[in-house]
């Protein structure tokens, strides 16, 4: 009898890792989107849940409950590394000391000159169809999360300057460190050769 690869709701039984991606905006919310890395159990990345709230003091401490939570859920089989991946060090180290193991999104993926090559590259695992949601995370992106209408980048990518919705950047950062853990390193510039 062959694994059954997802439930009725979408969520994977079986999955490499269950992470986190978090970008807060700047008016004290926190956007974080929860994902399973499945390249080997079928789809290769799903969208679990996600949700938009107001930094409390139990932020981090809910966001490592969550990620545990989902990682029996979906059969996670590697243990956990890191519970989020945020966007800044202060972040990091907030999440740090709240009991939530998380380091910063590579920094040259959060510049202003990387946003169009994240859009891209989101868009194109899109395209590929290597990005599912269950259930649960597509009823609220068409909800009104909130009172903001849902997830204002999914399922597709716009063009253009990146907007202060956190939503956007918290989903473009899975997509591409989920999918393309090459994209983690910084870019090495070619080296000159001098002739002489």
């Amino acid at each position: 009898m062959p694994i059954q690869l997802k439930d009725d709701d979408g969520f994977p039984t079986v999955c490499e890792a269950v992470f986190a991606t978090a970008v807060p905006d700047d008016v004290g919310r926190l956007c974080v989107v929860y994902w399973a890395r499945c390249e080997a159990y079928g789809d290769p990345l799903r969208v679990l849940d996600w949700d938009l709230a107001n930094f409390s003091a139990d932020t981090w401490p809910n966001v490592a409950k969550r990620v545990e939570e989902l990682r029996r859920r979906c059969g996670a089989r590697q243990p956990p590394s890191i519970v989020a991946l945020v966007e800044g060090e202060t972040l990091a180290h907030q999440a740090n000391a709240r009991g939530c193991l998380a380091i910063p999104v590579p920094t040259h993926l959060t510049t202003q000159d990387a946003w169009q090559g994240l859009v891209t590259a989101a868009a194109s695992h899109l395209a590929d169809g290597n990005v599912k949601l269950t259930k649960t995370a597509w009823a609220k992106a068409n909800s009104d999360l909130n009172g903001r209408g849902g997830f204002a980048g999914l399922p597709r990518m716009h063009p253009g300057p990146r907007s202060d919705d956190p939503t956007v950047p918290a989903w473009l950062y899975g997509v591409v460190l989920g999918l393309d853990p090459a994209s983690a390193k910084p870019p090495t510039p070619a080296k000159v050769k001098v002739v002489r």
